[in-house]
């Protein structure tokens, strides 16, 4: 028997606007393209939005234009994979930090422990549509002028104290599956 996670809703619309792009537009960076991003970086509350091919790419990429090659990256092991290869890809040493049992996000009173003299970078990942307890992380990572990069995989919309995921540190990274 074959059990399924979810059913995806795609409407005609959907349907119509993939094919009018495909129709009309380039391959790769299409004018809908740009007015996503523009659109996202609205909705999200932060300056710019930038789309890539895929979560794991949109991480690496961060990673790479931040200089993490040889550096340490903490985040949680209670993630999907790609938070802890996309570190890989980019040169990267995946550091944990467990998770919380009540909530499961990383457990902001173990990453000090945790930190490393070669630490560059802290990756929280907000899931199941909540946020970490980012006033604790960004003081952290603000006290040891340490890169915050945000997996926001799952919290597209999530608010923390008013402001949406992916808004909260000096990146947020967001896929679409």
């Amino acid at each position: 028997m074959k059990i399924g996670l979810c059913r995806p809703t795609i409407t005609e619309e959907m349907v119509e606007a993939a094919a009018e792009a495909l129709r009309n537009e380039r391959l790769v960076l299409g004018e809908s393209v740009f007015k996503f991003e523009e659109a996202f970086a609205r909705y999200t509350g932060t300056d710019h939005a930038v789309s890539v091919g895929s979560g794991t790419a949109a991480l690496t990429l961060t990673l790479i234009a931040k200089g993490m090659k040889g550096k340490d990256v903490l985040t949680t092991p209670l993630s999907f994979v790609a938070t802890a290869t996309s570190m890989v890809h980019a040169g990267a040493v995946p550091r944990f930090a467990d998770a919380m049992e009540e909530d499961f996000l990383i457990d902001p009173m173990e990453i000090p422990r945790r930190l490393t003299e070669n630490t560059a970078g802290i990756m929280p990942v907000h899931l199941f549509g909540r946020t970490c307890d980012m006033d604790r992380i960004v003081e952290i990572a603000s006290e040891r002028d340490l890169f915050l990069i945000e997996d926001a995989a799952q919290a597209h919309g999530a608010l923390y104290k008013g402001r949406k995921a992916g808004s909260l540190g000096d990146a947020g990274c967001f896929y679409f599956y």
